[in-house]
């Protein structure tokens, strides 16, 4: 392939670049922007931009239009909240010019719009750069193979640049925190002031900036956030995450963030040129230079980085332009009018750009260091730590006590979790409950279920298959049977309010160390992953993530008060894309669910929405089970996408890394189509703690961190515990998933097999 020459080559299509090229056409200067996307990058939510930014916006030619789509700020509030109470607000004018927040991708499109067709290049990411042998011109090698040589290589290709590392300078630091930006629309109006508030509560900085009257922009810092990048698989986990990070700001706070625009969220590691590399750096290496993060990055703590990049683009064409004249490019008579072009447009920066970032650095340490995160906390040693509430942790933390050991249980929740509606019990999950002492309360409240009838509705007409249930099978309410767990367990087993983030290996013990969102870590001795189909615990053991079954699933109650007449049996019907399930906890109180098999689009937003979709699923079964749904507990409804584990996965998936497993729904997580989940996942934890006493002994859980127990001895319990459930799971999640799929065909024969298979399966469960 020959090697293209081109005149000026900008190395990425960010602010820095698009707004450097438009500078330069509006000189007259023609210039090439390579950018790696397939299209212009869109990452990112807004931008506070200051006068000087505006400045340089009214210089492109890009200013009024984007001041059509953004509100005037008018002042500034820094709130400082220390331990629930306000202990600064200071208010003051917004600035002595020009202050707007802009959205990114208005920015990013108005400077690419104004740019000649044939400018910017499209996925054309670099691979490296260096000299050409003769004339000394840089020559850009491109991952697609092509080289171009350039006079001019401008870098503006952020904080990971190619083109800085060819230059020589230092690679960016981490500030130690992780910032979260993102968007919230209010199709009313917001409400709220012109103005940018941020608030500093703790360990957490958050801002606000309004768009437009029904637009915001918002940002959370972390202060000094663990920095592991493989922590947040998708938005959905940066939510959840940003929402635990504001849970002690004020409910507007937490609700602007609860209803963002979950597509609009972006988060970054906050980083930073030092001062003194931006005082000392060497920006100009023949004919090649930096602008924008390339050359000085910085915190988002003045709100300069964007408005400093535009400015870097007006100065550089001009120093440029001053050197060349009218001709531009053409009238370059050696490569010396280049270099002391670039050598002008670095000095001139450079005095502004080291006061820029001495400021951030100086805040955001300033910042730092007024976090009580910051202050060298003891990081906490426990000798088993449970991640997650729910039944399956309860289960193994109560299986522990009940040999002896002690655990800890790290719950996200505030209080112990009660969604869901009811659980059905057979006989294996009875056994496992009568182990850990609380059967005989649960029995109490739930009736014994003596028949599984399951029917199949055709064109009319209906088959029907009976089995008698010969031992005992019940259906027991989900808080019954949280609430009888949580009860049994020692005071202070749960610590409520304690999401995990990341979990990391520690460096001279090879055990775990987890990481709260609260700042907290803990050093444990085991780590058992109990927190459900979306586990921290199962990504950090590398299990692929749950597949889907294309339905959803709605669970509910409903209560007659005058009793229901059902006879105490599990009913099971299946027609056309829905099926449904009933069954009687006691004489009044009744636990339904509908599946829909082919309804993938009903999110259940709220309960009341869950009701009016689900009353829609069975409209066309018989009159008492409309009534049934329509008379439901609104307030005990839930709506699940229905995912599994494949038994593939469960057959050859690595369940201990160290001495870290999982248990239940992280572990195996599967359809409610044999009604095995919950008795699975205590069947979990007898098993899991049985294995543990064996190697370890009794009163090893509290004193397991000064006492000799070798990680060799923990990880044989562990192994002897995978191997011992993994058949076991093999086979309850190939039958789960075999009855799934038997469910989702429209073959009449195979749906007829679904009717035999579950009654064979469930004969050999009971």
């Amino acid at each position: 392939m020959l090697m293209e020459e081109l005149d000026i080559v900008i190395v990425g299509g960010g602010i820095a670049g698009l707004a450097t090229s438009l500078a330069l056409h509006r000189k007259g200067i023609k210039s090439i922007v390579l950018e790696r996307s397939g299209s212009v990058r869109s990452e990112g939510a807004a931008f506070g931009i200051q006068t000087n930014g505006w400045l340089a916006l009214q210089q492109l030619g890009v200013a009024d239009k984007l001041r059509l789509d953004s509100l005037p700020i008018k002042q500034i509030r820094d709130v400082v909240i220390e331990k629930g109470i306000k202990r600064r607000e200071s208010v003051g004018p917004a600035s002595y010019g020009e202050v707007r927040g802009v959205v990114r991708n208005d920015l990013v499109r108005a400077l690419a719009h104004a740019l000649p067709p044939g400018t910017l290049r499209l996925g054309c990411q670099i691979a490296s750069v260096k000299f050409d042998e003769t004339m000394s011109f840089p020559v850009v090698h491109v991952r697609n193979g092509q080289d171009i040589k350039a006079k001019i290589l401008i870098g503006c290709d952020g904080s990971n640049s190619v083109v800085s590392g060819f230059l020589g300078l230092n690679p960016t630091k981490s500030l130690g925190s992780r910032a979260v930006r993102g968007f919230t629309r209010y199709p009313d109006g917001h409400g709220f002031r012109q103005e940018f508030i941020r608030i500093k509560m703790d360990n957490v900085v958050s801002g606000r900036l309004p768009i437009t009257h029904k637009l915001v922009f918002w940002f959370v810092v972390m202060l000094k956030c663990p920095q592991n990048s493989n922590v947040f698989k998708n938005q959905e986990d940066v939510a959840r995450f940003t929402l635990s990070s504001v849970r002690e700001f004020s409910q507007e706070w937490k609700e602007m963030v609860k209803k963002c625009d979950i597509h609009s969220l972006y988060i970054s590691r906050l980083r930073y040129r030092s001062p003194w590399d931006v005082m000392f750096g060497k920006f100009r290496r023949g004919t090649v230079t930096v602008a924008g993060d390339s050359m000085h990055l910085m915190g988002p703590f003045l709100g300069q980085g964007c408005s400093a990049a535009l400015e870097d683009g007006i100065v550089f064409a001009r120093c440029l332009w001053r050197k060349l004249g009218q001709d531009g490019m053409n009238n370059v008579s050696s490569r010396k009018q280049i270099e002391e072009a670039i050598d002008e447009y670095v000095r001139e920066r450079r005095g502004r750009l080291v006061g820029l970032s001495t400021q951030t650095y100086l805040t955001g340490r300033l910042i730092e260091a007024s976090s009580p995160k910051t202050k060298k906390n003891k990081m906490e040693e426990i000798g088993i730590v449970i991640v997650g509430g729910g039944i399956a942790g309860l289960a193994t933390s109560l299986a522990l006590h009940r040999k002896g050991i002690k655990s800890v249980v790290l719950e996200r929740a505030e209080k112990v979790r009660s969604e869901g509606a009811g659980i059905g019990t057979l006989t294996n999950g009875w056994r496992a409950l009568d182990q850990l002492g609380v059967a005989h309360r649960l029995r109490q409240t739930s009736q014994l279920i003596h028949k599984a009838r399951t029917m199949l509705i055709e064109n009319g007409k209906e088959r029907e298959f009976v089995l008698t249930i010969k031992d005992e099978a019940r259906c027991i309410i989900r808080n019954d049977l949280v609430d009888a767990l949580a009860d049994a367990l020692p005071e202070e087993t749960i610590r409520f309010g304690s999401q995990i983030v990341f979990i990391e290996e520690d460096e001279t013990t090879s055990f775990p160390v987890v990481h709260l969102s609260n700042g907290n870590t803990i050093k444990a001795k085991v780590l058992i992953g109990c927190d459900g189909a979306n586990s921290v615990v199962s990504d950090y053991l590398r299990l692929g993530p749950k597949k889907a079954f294309a339905c959803r699933a709605v669970r509910g109650f409903t209560n007659y008060p005058n009793g229901h007449g059902f006879p105490q049996e599990l009913l099971r019907i299946k027609t056309g894309n829905v099926l449904v399930g009933r069954l009687p906890l006691n004489d009044n109180l009744v636990f339904w669910f509908v599946v829909h098999m082919q309804d993938n689009h009903h999110n259940g937003k709220d309960q009341e929405s869950i009701a009016n979709v689900t009353v829609q699923w069975v409209d066309k079964l018989s009159e008492d089970w409309k009534e049934m749904v329509k008379k439901c507990d609104v307030e005990s409804l839930t709506m699940t996408h229905l995912r599994y584990r494949s038994p593939l996965e469960i057959m050859f998936g690595k369940f201990r890394r160290g001495t870290v497993t999982v248990a239940g729904d992280a572990m195996h997580v599967m359809g409610p189509f044999l009604g095995q989940g919950g008795s699975a996942a205590l069947e979990d934890a007898v098993v899991l703690a049985r294995c543990l006493a064996k190697k370890m002994g009794p009163d090893h859980g509290d004193n397991l961190v000064k006492k000799d127990c070798s990680m060799k001895n923990i990880e044989e319990a562990i192994d002897e515990y995978v191997n011992e459930r993994r058949m076991r799971l093999v086979r309850l999640s190939t039958q789960t998933y075999l009855t799934g799929r038997t469910l989702q065909t429209q073959s009449k024969v195979v749906r007829l097999m679904f009717i035999v298979l579950l009654m064979y399966v469930y004969d050999k469960m009971c």
